[in-house]
């Protein structure tokens, strides 16, 4: 997906626009974003923080609470941490971490994305600190 590279500003402009249609158009309080890990954009301001902001826009205009969640598997405080302090200032980051800590170690599943999880210290982790 062409976030920041030339004729970028239409694909930027098309999936803004769309993600606040849902919010405004079809009252959904807000959104989940999948694998966000997978945007590319060296933009000077990515993508996501663009998003965020028009999304607080429209929460100014329609005096409804809106969130924006985000799922990365970078385990990057960026995505939540406030635009003021070099964030994307997105309302929340999905856990992964947490979820694969539960699942491994519940099913004692161990292979692919639960190889890394399965002890109780890492359920801990997660609960404690976010991330594993």
């Amino acid at each position: 997906m062409n976030l920041g590279g030339s004729g970028s500003g239409e694909v930027r402009t098309f999936l803004i626009e769309n993600a606040l249609m849902w919010l405004r158009d079809y009252h959904f309080d807000g959104l989940r974003l999948d694998a966000v890990h997978a945007l590319i954009d060296p933009s000077a301001t990515h993508f996501l923080e663009e998003l965020g902001a028009r999304v607080e826009d429209l929460e100014r205009q329609s005096g409804r609470h809106l969130v924006v969640i985000a799922e990365s598997d970078l385990n990057d405080p960026r995505i939540i941490r406030p635009r003021a302090l070099g964030g994307y200032g997105l309302a929340a980051q999905w856990s992964d971490d947490l979820h694969h800590a539960l699942h491994a170690l519940i099913t004692g599943e161990s292979g692919g994305y639960y190889s890394d999880f399965g002890c109780m210290h890492h359920l801990a982790k997660a609960l404690e600190h976010g991330f594993v």
